[in-house]
């Protein structure tokens, strides 16, 4: 039964691997940030995040923020999408109706946000080097048509970066077909194929350690 278990376990990774087609690798950029304004420049008049979560899932990255729209009234916006620079919807968020990311390196991602197809905002994120801080530089517009530059200190409050990793090794026969990779504090799941996947699927057969 336990010899089971694990081929069970073993096909539902591989199989899920597989179907993503890809490795998911964390970023500094994952967890909640809170802002620290002491140390921000907030124009008058713009929108204010005073709370952001960076989270993912296969290979799909969810933004949510909380913080006050230019009135004082709170705001509360939503983003879903890829770092691959395309654009994606954006909800609650007055000044713009999709948004872009581009990962420029494992610390630094670029971002435009569009209002009916029009850039209104560009900034870059980035997190500093001990991944407990995260400057967000943004040049835009408002609704209204003032021009503003923000510069914005955020504090790390909780991370959602792999832990420690549980590793598995798949075999078949001597030879070890791949490597994975489950990290024990979040979803994030990385593997290193050393066969071709079909060669992956059938090392099923094996044990998976």
């Amino acid at each position: 039964m336990a010899r089971m278990n694990r081929k069970t376990f073993g096909l539902t990774l591989a199989v899920s691997l597989l179907a993503g087609a890809a490795c998911f690798a964390a970023t500094p950029q994952m967890g909640t940030w809170k802002l620290n304004e002491a140390k921000s420049k907030i124009t008058p008049g713009t929108m204010k995040n005073t709370h952001v979560v960076y989270s993912s899932m296969l290979g799909q990255v969810k933004i949510k923020s909380d913080g006050i729209d230019p009135s004082g009234k709170p705001i509360h916006v939503e983003w879903s999408g890829k770092f691959d620079g395309k654009d994606y919807p954006v909800t609650g968020d007055p000044n713009s109706d999709t948004r872009s990311y581009t990962k420029v390196n494992e610390r630094t991602l670029t971002t435009a946000n569009k209002k009916s197809g029009k850039v209104t905002v560009t900034g870059q994120i980035v997190v500093s080097a001990d991944g407990k801080s995260r400057t967000v530089t943004l040049v835009g517009t408002t609704p209204k048509g003032k021009k503003f530059t923000l510069a914005r200190l955020f504090t790390l409050e909780e991370s959602t970066a792999p832990g420690p990793w549980l590793q598995y090794r798949l075999r078949s026969g001597n030879r070890c077909k791949a490597t994975a990779r489950l990290s024990t504090r979040s979803t994030f799941v990385s593997i290193k194929v050393e066969r071709s996947p079909r060669r992956l699927l059938n090392a099923l057969n094996g044990n998976f350690l």
